[in-house]
């Protein structure tokens, strides 16, 4: 198997492929999944983070169509693309002396909208870095009706809502294991009939 191919659940004839996007097509898929179904406002669809050596951008595929993208940052008290958001994060957070990760620009399109993608990532995306990196905890930002979401993979609520130009309803800090929201993640696909296919 492909080393960037970091999952493939299948259900019946229907499977996923989870690949880090290493290469400028990949990358290019993930700009566009962007472009096309992120929901706009103060974010920019690609970023200095994007570009960061450390950053972590997750494709998934269906047949040869990408239907799904996440992106994982290192996030140190002082750097991080949660920083413009909460500015007073405790360093209580952070791992030392390696961070924590940035789980963020979770996107799925439209026409493929479902946990079970959502999770496929969350799934693939943590386990790559348990097994690549020293990271073992992370952060992320949520919407609060989002929020539900994180804490059901295992994450817990830590700051917020803040108020946050572009979001309505703010946004809520939100930390969590990265072994242990990936394990939930993972029970989650087989409880709804996927296999792992790794």
């Amino acid at each position: 198997m492909d080393p960037l191919v970091i999952g493939a659940p299948r259900r019946g004839a229907r499977g996923l492929s989870l690949r880090v996007a290493r290469t400028e097509r990949e990358r290019a898929e993930v700009r566009e999944l962007r472009r096309r179904h992120a929901p706009g406002g103060p974010i920019p669809v690609w970023d200095a983070y994007d570009e960061d050596e450390d950053t972590l951008l997750v494709v998934c595929r269906e047949a040869d169509e990408a239907v799904g993208s996440l992106r994982i940052t290192r996030h140190l008290p002082d750097r991080g693309d949660l920083t413009s958001y909460f500015p007073d994060m405790p360093a209580a957070l952070f791992d030392a002396p390696h961070g924590s990760a940035s789980v963020g620009r979770v996107l799925v399109a439209p026409t493929h909208r479902s946990a079970d993608i959502t999770a496929a990532l969350i799934e693939a995306a943590g386990l790559w870095c348990v097994r690549t990196t020293p990271l073992r905890r992370y952060l992320a930002a949520a919407a609060p009706r989002v929020a539900r979401f994180n804490r059901f993979f295992g994450a817990r609520p830590v700051l917020g809502p803040v108020a946050v130009p572009g979001f309505a309803e703010g946004l809520v800090l939100m930390d969590g294991s990265l072994p242990g929201t990936a394990a939930r993640a993972g029970e989650w696909l087989t409880a709804r009939g996927w296999e792992p296919g790794r």
